[in-house]
């Protein structure tokens, strides 16, 4: 056995032991904490009653959250259905429904965990090809992310109201660099494709062009909502907040996102020159968070997780 190997087997035992996993809560609470205090700093100085008294009066900023908020499960379906033959509409849902949960209320990608298990009980494939479906689909995911992210940074700085650079704090050679460097990785990701991804060239475009779709389409839907509550915002601020949504929610292992994403939208408007009613935003994006865990909580009752026996191992 290789070194890498041993430390590899040393990680997973020490995680899947009560100590890695009596650590792994107290990590997990402590980020927690910490999003939490810095939230409450900042709406303190806003001040709680403005942002309680800003929340969205538009029916549509609601009809929008809930197109956004089963959007995921959806698509991941259609998608999941390329690869996995086997995989029943409404089963499929159910279960992406629940991977959705777990990745935002619990730790990020533990919902792929689930999705193992779910996979190893109801469908008809072997374990590895479980476990290849679902490692591919997230380093397209991650791909198809990047990318977009990578498509936005032109905007941002040539077609954006908003002052880009300034507001990030970087140079335009920094940023001519960064570029670069996900440019280079981009290319050798395609290069070396084979020893990453399992699915072939065909699969892989079309998991591809789906996810880059979804990506657009709830994009575009998210800055509408959020325009149709502060239409005199310009474009380029929505155009930097889906920006820094994208980079937020690319964190791995990091629990209470659309936490970190509030926080974030407050630290980018108040280095603003343009006059934004802070209270009003917080009041937005408290709303959307308070709505997504009040839904996520009706819909775990509705579908819910079932206890596998078995646990996550190398047998694939």
């Amino acid at each position: 056995m290789s070194n890498f190997q041993q430390i590899k087997q040393k990680w997973q035992t020490f995680w899947r032991s009560e100590r890695g996993k009596r650590l792994a809560k107290v990590i997990n609470y402590a980020l927690t904490t910490l999003i939490l205090t810095l939230l409450i700093y900042q709406l303190w100085d806003i001040g709680w009653k403005e942002v309680l008294r800003n929340f969205p009066k538009t029916l549509w900023f609601y009809l929008l959250f809930l197109v956004l908020h089963f959007a995921l499960p959806f698509t991941e379906v259609l998608i999941y259905r390329l690869s996995w033959k086997g995989l029943g509409f409404w089963q499929g849902f159910k279960a992406f429904t629940q991977k959705k949960i777990l990745n935002t209320e619990v730790v990020s990608y533990s919902g792929e965990g689930y999705l193992y298990l779910w996979g190893k009980h109801h469908l008809k494939e072997s374990n590895r090809h479980i476990f290849n479906v679902i490692k591919d689909n997230n380093i397209i995911s991650a791909f198809s992310s990047t990318t977009m992210a990578l498509m936005l940074l032109p905007l941002f700085v040539y077609f954006s109201d908003v002052p880009f650079l300034e507001v990030v704090q970087i140079s335009e050679s920094t940023l001519y660099m960064a570029v670069g460097v996900v440019l280079t990785v981009v290319l050798l990701a395609l290069i070396f494709r084979k020893r990453i991804i399992s699915m072939s060239l065909k699969t892989t475009l079309g998991v591809l062009g789906l996810y880059k779709l979804r990506i657009i389409f709830m994009n575009v839907v998210e800055a509408l909502q959020w325009h149709l509550v502060m239409p005199d915002i310009v474009i380029g601020f929505w155009l930097v907040m889906l920006g820094t949504k994208i980079v937020v929610t690319r964190i791995p292992l990091l629990p209470n996102q659309e936490l970190l994403f509030i926080n974030a939208c407050l630290i980018v408007a108040s280095q603003m020159s343009m006059p934004i009613d802070k209270a009003m935003l917080a009041g937005m994006m408290l709303t959307t968070a308070a709505l997504t865990k009040m839904l996520n909580f009706v819909l775990y009752l509705m579908f819910p997780i079932k206890r596998f026996k078995d646990e996550v191992t190398d047998d694939w």
